[in-house]
C-alpha cells in the first residue's frame, strides 16, 4: 500500500507523485536563485576591476536584479496560478540559467548589467511557484514539514553564497573566478529543469490547455474531426470562452508602485530620486482602488484583495518584511566591516558565516516540527536569540578592532543570529500562509516576497546610510557598532509585530 503522506494523486493524471521529489524539485531552483543574489556582494570588487567598471556599474550588478525581482514576483505568482506553476517554474529556470550564462561570459559593463536584469526576472518566476506549489499539494503537517525545508534552503542558500563565490575567486582568480561564479548556476539549472519535468505535477497546465483546445476548436482553428473536443475545466482566471483574465493594468500598476518605492534607496545616488516615493504611494493605492473595481466587474483581478482579510497573511507578511528591513544587512556590514575595515579575505569572510549557514539550516528543521501547532510562539523566541546575537556582534566587532581579538570570534554571534534565522524562515512561512486558499498561493507568495524584496531594499539603503555616516566621523568598528543597532531596531519592531499576532490568532495553526 502506497503511503499517502508522502505520495500524491493529481485529478486527470493517471500516476502518483512523490511529495519528497516535489521538494527537491522545488529546492534545486529556489536555492540556485537565492544563491546567486547573495554571493555576488563577494564578486562585486573583482567585477569592477576585471570589466573596468565604474562604481555606478557596480550598484546596478545589484540594483538592477532586485528591481526587476521585486517588480515580477506578483505577476509571476498570478500566471501560475491561471496557466500552472510547474509551467512557469520551469520557464523561470531557464530564463535565469542563460541569462547566468550570458553574465559569466560579459565583455563590458552594460551587457553584464543587461543579463543581470534578465538574470532577476528568471528568479522572480521561480519564487512564487515554489510557494504555490507547496500551498496546492501539501496540507496540515505535511505543509508544516515543507516550509520547514523551504526555510531550511533559504537560511542554507543565503549564507553559503558568499562562501562559494569567495572560494572560487580565491582558488580561479579574480579575473576568470567571477565568471566561474555565474557559470555554476548553469549545471545545477540544467538539473533543476530535469527534475522538474520528471516529478512536478502538470495538472493546472493541462487543464489551461485543453481549455485552449476547446477555443481554437469553437473559433475554427482546429479541425473537430482531428482533435477531441476536451470538457471545459476549472481554470480559475480562465472563462469558458477562453478569455485569459491576467489583469495587465492590474500587473502594470503594481510594478510601477514597487520600482518607484524601490528604486530611491538602491540607487540613491541623487537626492531627487526620492521624490518617486509619492509617486509609488499614488499608484499603490491606485492599484488598490483597480483591484476592487475590477472584482466588482466580475473580472478575476491580478491579487484577490479578500487575501488581506486573513489577518494571518497580513501579520505574518508584516511580520517578515520588518524582519528583512534589518536581517539582511547582517551579513552586508559584516563583509564591509571584515574585508575593508580588517582586511580579511573574501575567502575568509565567508567561513565566518559558515556556523551561520549550518545552525540556521538545523534551527530551521528543527522548530518546523512543531510549527503547526506553536509557530508564533516559536517566534517570539527566534526574534529573542537575533536581539542578542545582533547585540553579541557589536561586542564582539569592538573587541576585534580595539583588543586585539581574533576576527574569527564574529563566527559566536553569527552562529546565534543563525538560530533565530532559520526558525523565523520556517515558522512565519508557515503561520501567514496556511489560511490562504491553494488557487491564491502563487499570488500569495509572490506579495509576500514583495515585500521581503522592498524591505530588503529599503533596510540595506537605511543601515549602510548609518555605517558610512559614523564611519566619516569615527572608525571602522563605531560604524559598524552603529549599523548593528539600526539592524536591531527592525528586529525589534518585527518581534513587537509579531507577538501582535500572537495575541490575535493564537500560538500556532491550531490556535
Amino acid at each position: 500500500m502506497p503511503d499517502h503522506t508522502t505520495t500524491l494523486n493529481v485529478s486527470g493524471i493517471d500516476r502518483e507523485y512523490s511529495r519528497k521529489k516535489i521538494l527537491l524539485a522545488l529546492m534545486l531552483p529556489l536555492a540556485m536563485s537565492l544563491i546567486a543574489v547573495s554571493m555576488v556582494n563577494v564578486a562585486l570588487p573583482s567585477i569592477e576591476k576585471g570589466l573596468g567598471a565604474s562604481s555606478s556599474d557596480v550598484q546596478w550588478v545589484l540594483s538592477g536584479f532586485a528591481l526587476m525581482l521585486g517588480m515580477v514576483l506578483v505577476p509571476a505568482g498570478r500566471l501560475g496560478d491561471v496557466m500552472g506553476r510547474s509551467m512557469f517554474l520551469v520557464l523561470g529556470i531557464i530564463v535565469f540559467n542563460a541569462a547566468a550564462l550570458a553574465c559569466g561570459m560579459a565583455s563590458d559593463p552594460t551587457s553584464l548589467n543587461t543579463f543581470r536584469l534578465v538574470q532577476g526576472l528568471g528568479a522572480g518566476m521561480i519564487g512564487p511557484q515554489a510557494v504555490g506549489i507547496i500551498q496546492q499539494y501539501f496540507q496540515g503537517p505535511q505543509r508544516t514539514r515543507a516550509f520547514a525545508i523551504f526555510g531550511m534552503t533559504i537560511s542554507v542558500a543565503v549564507a553559503i553564497g558568499p562562501l562559494l563565490c569567495g572560494g572560487i575567486i580565491e582558488v580561479l582568480g579574480g579575473e576568470v573566478g567571477w565568471r566561474a561564479a555565474f557559470l555554476v548556476n548553469v549545471p545545477i539549472g540544467i538539473l533543476a529543469v530535469i527534475a522538474a519535468a520528471l516529478w512536478l505535477p502538470w495538472g493546472r497546465e493541462r487543464q489551461f490547455f485543453a481549455v485552449l483546445t476547446r477555443h481554437r476548436i469553437n473559433t475554427g482553428e482546429l479541425d473537430p474531426k482531428l482533435h477531441d473536443k476536451p470538457e471545459v475545466p476549472d481554470v480559475p482566471g480562465t472563462a469558458p470562452g477562453f478569455h485569459v483574465d491576467l489583469d495587465p493594468v492590474g500587473m502594470v500598476l503594481l510594478a510601477g508602485a514597487v520600482v518607484t518605492i524601490m528604486l530611491p534607496f538602491i540607487n540613491s545616488d541623487h537626492p531627487l530620486v526620492f521624490l518617486l516615493l509619492p509617486v509609488s504611494a499614488g499608484l499603490f493605492l491606485a492599484w488598490l482602488r483597480w483591484e476592487k473595481a475590477y472584482r466588482a466587474r466580475g473580472r478575476e483581478p491580478m491579487v484577490d484583495l479578500a487575501l488581506f482579510e486573513h489577518s494571518t497573511y497580513v501579520n505574518g507578511t508584516a511580520v517578515s518584511g520588518t524582519f528583512f528591513l534589518g536581517s539582511t544587512s547582517i551579513f552586508v556590514l559584516l563583509a564591509l566591516f571584515a574585508q575593508e575595515g580588517l582586511g580579511v579575505s573574501a575567502l575568509m569572510t565567508g567561513l565566518i558565516g559558515l556556523p551561520n549557514a549550518v545552525i540556521s539550516g538545523a534551527s530551521a528543521m528543527l522548530v518546523g516540527r512543531y510549527a503547526y501547532t506553536y509557530a508564533r510562539t516559536i517566534l517570539i523566541g527566534c526574534h529573542a536569540f537575533i536581539i542578542v546575537g545582533v547585540l553579541a556582534m557589536g561586542v564582539t566587532g569592538y573587541l576585534v578592532a580595539h583588543e586585539g581579538v581574533s576576527y574569527w570570534w564574529l563566527s559566536l554571534p553569527a552562529l546565534i543570529i543563525g538560530i533565530g534565522q532559520g526558525g523565523i524562515g520556517s515558522c512565519n512561512q508557515t503561520a501567514s500562509l496556511m489560511d490562504v486558499p491553494a488557487v491564491m498561493g502563487g499570488a500569495a507568495g509572490g506579495v509576500k516576497q514583495t515585500a521581503e524584496r522592498v524591505g530588503t531594499a529599503v533596510g540595506n539603503a537605511i543601515i549602510t546610510a548609518i555605517f558610512y555616516t559614523i564611519l566619516d566621523l569615527g572608525d571602522w568598528a563605531t560604524a559598524f557598532i552603529a549599523g548593528m543597532g539600526g539592524v536591531l531596531v527592525f528586529i525589534v519592531a518585527s518581534a513587537l509585530i509579531n507577538i501582535h499576532d500572537r495575541r490575535v490568532n493564537g500560538p500556532g495553526v491550531e490556535g
